[in-house]
């Protein structure tokens, strides 16, 4: 049934492509809650907030090396209940410079009829800091393997798990390190009871709020972040365990993320990613496998150079 499209109907469209496989881990900061303007030195909301840069800044430097692994998955309810359901096994190994990981994800889903449909999907990636290689196995035996190369990283969702949680980068444990202008009208709070510090956002133009708490006895990590699309409902929220790890770092362990219906406040999505602690290795550069780092292409895979590819557009050009 087609239904007349209301306002808190184009505010949660706003959001709705964070929870397909894309969506398994960030909520949207549609409520600019993580934005900063410069304060003064004395403003307690600046002194907060850069103790929990610091912090979080401080705490990624215990981590020179990695060896990770970890389960993915993501179900949906209720109106969504149509869209597959994805489970993942993740591999990962970081020499504090190049990336190789190991990816596989199946997806099922049930139409109304009770008939279950399955893909499976295996993925290799490297990335040396100057080529990206990603590989992906034929679905069926016979079939060709299929490699892109090319200059820069491009991780589908869920597949990089330092990028994807803010370890690497700014993503969502780090999004506050970075300082800028105000994205959205409103009211910013910082407060502070214990060992928790809370961020609340009020937009004043949407009426949206975001709220991030933060652990100081876990080197300031993120440990909740709500988004409510007004006063009183929630629209997603996200969870964060924490564990301290060999080299003295306090590491996500376990991430989850549910969003629920504006209108009903139903759940209507759950994903998860959680890390096997006692399979995964910290701060151990003999644990990672010589030439893990190198993706070579089989006798039965076909090639997308697109790096070769622009090399030779540019000397066409340079031709004419």
């Amino acid at each position: 049934m087609k239904m007349t499209e209301t306002s808190q109907d184009r505010r949660q469209r706003s959001w709705r492509w964070w929870f397909g496989l894309a969506g398994m881990l960030v909520v949207p900061v549609v409520v600019g809650i993580l934005s900063r303007a410069d304060h003064d030195g004395a403003d307690p909301n600046n002194v907060l907030r850069d103790a929990i840069a610091r912090g979080i800044q401080d705490n990624t430097t215990k981590l020179s090396c990695i060896v990770l692994l970890w389960k993915s998955q993501a179900i949906y309810f209720g109106p969504w209940s149509d869209k597959p359901e994805r489970v993942g096994e993740h591999q990962l190994w970081w020499d504090g410079r190049r990336t190789a990981i190991s990816c596989v994800m199946r997806s099922t889903t049930s139409d109304p009829n009770g008939s279950v449909s399955s893909d499976l999907r295996t993925h290799f990636m490297t990335y040396d800091g100057r080529e990206f290689r990603r590989a992906e196995l034929p679905a069926t035996a016979g079939g060709k393997a299929e490699m892109i190369i090319e200059s820069k990283p491009r991780y589908h969702a869920g597949e990089n798990y330092l990028t994807e949680i803010g370890w690497l980068g700014r993503g969502l444990i780090s999004h506050i390190c970075v300082k800028s202008p105000p994205a959205e009208p409103g009211t910013l709070r910082y407060s502070q009871q214990g060992r928790l510090i809370r961020i609340e956002f009020h937009n004043s133009r949407t009426g949206q709020i975001g709220i991030d708490t933060y652990d100081s006895e876990k080197a300031y990590g993120l440990v909740t972040k709500e988004n409510y699309a007004q006063a009183g409902k929630m629209q997603a929220r996200t969870t964060i365990e924490y564990a301290q790890v060999p080299g003295g770092a306090w590491f996500p362990i376990c991430v989850v993320t549910e969003g629920f219906s504006i209108q009903t406040g139903e759940l209507i999505h759950r994903s998860k990613l959680e890390v096997d602690v006692g399979k995964s290795i910290f701060n151990d550069p003999a644990a990672l496998p010589e030439g893990i780092f190198e993706l070579k292409a089989g006798p039965n895979t076909e090639i997308k150079d697109l790096m070769s590819l622009r090399t030779r557009i540019k000397m066409r050009l340079n031709d004419n």
